[in-house]
């Protein structure tokens, strides 16, 4: 029988204690040792350990002098012999059957080197619906069943080290300890062992119960709240664990997985109320200058490196500051553009759109606010010369030695910018109403994404025509297709380019939670050269894929507009962001019409209600006339409007879908003979009516 060994450290907590012992020895399963170490108590703790010591001989009692609770957790690391070990700490109590659940959930997932359960909150701190909710959420198990290690996975696992059930053998081996800090000493522990894990079982069940209450490490030691002490220590760990995983040779790991996590641990350990900005500045330099230049760290690694500190939100610290206390205007760039004027003590903070902005005053016209004078202009003819001449005076950017100089209305302002002056003006003076080119985001972030899909797409621009292209998903009809031996290229979409049958010429995946749990695969696939294209969500977005990833994956980057459902097909894809439909069919759909072929085969293509594709859970029951005609119904807004798109933009590409369920009737509909034959009641229900797909027609 799996032995368990359960660490308690125990400081000063005689009122709670006795509750989570009990806890303890009213478990339902019995080969367990609790190793329990006094740190001190000034109180009764001793006493209470020394009872239950007496009544049961699992409890095995270490009596110290006070150390700290890292210390009194790694002086009961050298006394486990158990298999595995888990945390309890003494003011929380677990449910009864707790070390039977989690036990045999490591048995069953033998390959899971970390289980994980839920901690249910007892709330003694009167906290508001908000931040009980918040906490709650938190700690609740949201997952379940076994997960490859990713950075999502780390994202969204709660750093306490309780909750969790670790192998003894990787922590012996491995020598893992908890480092001597006063807060996250935890989440340290947990990147170290992590450092050695392939695989996490989540048990999707709250087990434990964490009581709430007032005089937590939380309130004693957070860097927000004890900045001049704490926040240095945040980075002193941070620099600590790089080194570690540096000497391991393992800082593409630390990259991929753990960094983000940590990044935003530093920034937000920020507190944006705090004064001294440059105290700060100081230390996220430290943080900075140990990153190896190798490998990408993300956007906001790059605006530190840059020096515009003023981006990092939770700094919340003016672009510009002009004057003095009595008067002075700011300049902010984050969360939005802000202007904020003191004048003698009375403070105004204004989107900056209040002083230049451009918006649509009716169907006819557009409508000018330039520092509060509005100019109402006819849009009928937005590219008419003198309307032109007439913006080019109140607005221009020209060039001054390595700088930019942009005038509005008088005011000019002077800076270093990568953007063809150009490419600005046509952005402001082309205001057509064109249904393939809104300008729904900033003007640096269209020219950004112009530049990356020029690079992506362009070099395909109809290089199909004439010819015929599959595109086929990762749903369960895709069983019943093989690879027509006719000349036609083959599109993947996700987690589909894993079928070893199909040799594909493209790859399309936006896939942000589940890549990563193929990204391996999808980095190694380099059959015949095929061209892979990694999807993002606008620039500037928090949930950016990391650049390394694509680099890796030799894959191409393309970006999706920032609207899902309602949005609009793209024509001109090597120009702008494609059209976001939340799923990337419809997002490689754009693609596969941009080449220009004269057939597009649609091939595993299973939908459901939702407008997403099923996997090997298909629902049979969906098949019925009923729920089928419900389905084309639901999802209409999306497959209906790429039809018509289709037809509009490129009426001389035939959309055939092969084995169709969700989409049948949408497209021209073919099966193929083993389809039909594994399901005897769609061929009953086509009868004489039904097309058979056949590979010479291909």
């Amino acid at each position: 029988m799996t032995k368990i060994s359960i660490i308690i450290p125990v400081y000063n907590v005689e009122k709670y204690l006795r509750e989570c012992l009990n806890s303890i020895i009213n478990q339902t399963y019995t080969n367990w040792e609790a190793i329990c170490i006094n740190d001190g108590s000034p109180d009764n703790s001793l006493e209470i350990l020394k009872e239950y010591a007496q009544k049961d001989e699992r409890f095995i009692i270490i009596d110290k002098e006070n150390g700290g609770v890292s210390a009194a957790r790694n002086d009961a690391l050298k006394r486990v012999t158990g298999e595995y070990i888990t945390l309890v700490d003494p003011d929380d109590y677990i449910d009864p059957n707790t070390f039977e659940i989690i036990i045999k959930a490591a048995q069953e997932n033998s390959d899971a080197e970390l289980i994980c359960f839920g901690a249910k909150i007892l709330d003694e701190r009167n906290s508001t619906p908000e931040e009980y909710e918040r906490l709650r959420s938190w700690y609740h198990c949201k997952l379940s069943g076994k997960y490859a290690l990713s950075e999502r996975i780390f994202a969204n696992l709660p750093g306490v080290s309780w909750i969790k059930l670790f192998k003894t053998n990787i922590i012996k081996e491995n020598n893992i300890l908890f480092k001597p800090y006063k807060f996250n000493e935890d989440v340290l522990f947990n990147t170290e062992y992590l450092n050695y894990t392939n695989y996490i079982y989540f048990v999707k069940q709250d087990l434990y119960t964490y009581r709430f209450r007032y005089g937590s490490a939380l309130d004693n030691y957070a860097p927000k709240k004890n900045i001049l002490s704490s926040y240095p220590l945040l980075i002193e760990q941070f620099i600590n664990l790089y080194n570690y995983f540096d000497e391991k040779g393992r800082l593409l790991i630390f990259n991929k997985v753990f960094f983000r996590a940590w990044k935003n641990r530093i920034i937000h350990g920020i507190n944006p109320e705090f004064e001294d900005k440059s105290f700060y500045i100081s230390y996220l330099k430290e943080f900075i200058a140990i990153l190896n230049e190798n490998y990408d760290w993300g956007e906001e690694v790059e605006l530190m490196k840059k020096g515009r500190f003023d981006k990092i939100l939770q700094l919340n610290m003016p672009k510009m500051n002009l004057g003095n206390k009595l008067i002075s205007i700011k300049t902010y760039s984050v969360p939005e553009p802000l202007l904020e004027i003191n004048f003698l003590g009375l403070k105004i903070k204004t989107h900056y759109q209040r002083f230049f902005a451009v918006k649509n005053s009716d169907e006819k016209h557009k409508m000018f606010n330039i520092l509060g004078i509005k100019f109402k202009f006819n849009t009928k003819s937005s590219l008419d010369e003198k309307f032109k001449n007439f913006i080019q005076k109140i607005f221009f950017v020209k060039n001054q030695n390595f700088h930019k100089v942009v005038n509005i209305c008088g005011l000019k302002l002077k800076f270093k910018q990568q953007v063809d002056p150009n490419e600005i003006l046509n952005l402001l003076v082309n205001i057509q109403n064109n249904t393939h080119r809104k300008v729904n985001m900033g003007t640096a972030r269209l020219i950004k994404i112009a530049q990356v899909h020029q690079k992506t797409f362009l070099p395909h621009k109809n290089s199909n025509q004439g010819k015929t292209v599959f595109v086929c998903g990762a749903g369960p009809t895709l069983n019943w297709f093989e690879k027509s031996k006719k000349d036609a290229k083959y599109l993947a979409l996700n987690r589909s380019f894993l079928r070893d049958n199909i040799t594909y010429d493209y790859a399309f995946t936006n896939d942000r939670a589940g890549l990563d749990d193929y990204w391996k695969e999808f980095i190694e696939y380099e059959r015949e050269h095929c061209t892979k294209f990694i999807g993002d969500l606008p620039l500037g977005n928090e949930y950016q894929i990391p650049n390394q990833l694509v680099l890796e994956a030799n894959a191409l980057r393309y970006y999706t507009n920032i609207r899902l459902f309602n949005s609009e097909f793209t024509l001109d894809i090597d120009s702008e962001p494609i059209g976001n439909f939340n799923t990337v069919a419809l997002q490689a759909m754009q693609f596969a019409l941009y080449t220009n072929p004269k057939t597009i085969y649609l091939a595993g293509i299973d939908n459901t209600p939702f407008g997403h594709f099923v996997g090997k859970d298909f629902d049979d029951k969906s098949r019925c006339n009923k729920e089928r005609t419900e389905t084309v119904k639901v999802i209409s807004s999306q497959f209906i409007k790429l039809k018509e798109f289709a037809q509009n933009a490129y009426p001389n590409t035939r959309i055939i879908s092969i084995n169709p369920v969700g989409l049948r009737g949408l497209f021209e509909d073919v099966y193929t003979r083993s389809y039909l034959e594994a399901n005897p009641e769609i061929a009953a229900e086509l009868g004489e009516n039904v097309k058979i797909f056949e590979e010479d027609e291909v």
